[in-house]
């Protein structure tokens, strides 16, 4: 297995283990109600000669997580109520080359399952429509 697809794995392993601290047992399911939101994001650049993947675990409520602005990107989902297409857009300038990147976001926000994919222009868009969740 490459280091990256490793890496990628042990990044899915930490995330779903992080998820799983927050379930409630199935008895208990109806009154416990998971608030805690923990997301794996990952970033693709598809277009390169060699995949390159980034991943990130995002957790709220409270933040930590390996995200290296956390805070800023849950403050971006709360807002955007855990949509990353939905985050306020930034009006910068970008240049019209197409370098297509690949975003995800997978996992729990605020209780409710989610999972998102988009492709973007290239980083700039990609940064200028999602605020902080991908940055890094």
């Amino acid at each position: 297995m490459g280091r990256i697809r490793r890496s990628y794995a042990i990044g899915i392993a930490a995330a779903c283990a992080a998820m799983a601290v927050t379930a409630a047992p199935a008895a208990q399911a109806d009154e416990l109600v998971p608030t805690r939101s923990v997301l794996l994001l990952t970033v693709s650049m598809p277009h390169l000669s060699t995949v390159v993947d980034h991943y990130r675990v995002l957790e709220c409520s409270p933040t930590g997580g390996t995200h290296p602005a956390a805070a800023d990107a849950c403050a971006d989902l709360d807002y955007a109520n855990g949509d990353f297409r939905a985050v306020a857009k930034d009006d910068r300038g970008c240049p019209m080359i197409y370098a297509p990147v690949t975003v995800s976001a997978q996992g729990w926000w605020h209780g409710r399952r989610t999972g998102t994919v988009q492709t973007f222009a290239n980083t700039c868009v990609l940064r200028a429509e999602t605020g902080a969740v991908f940055a890094f």
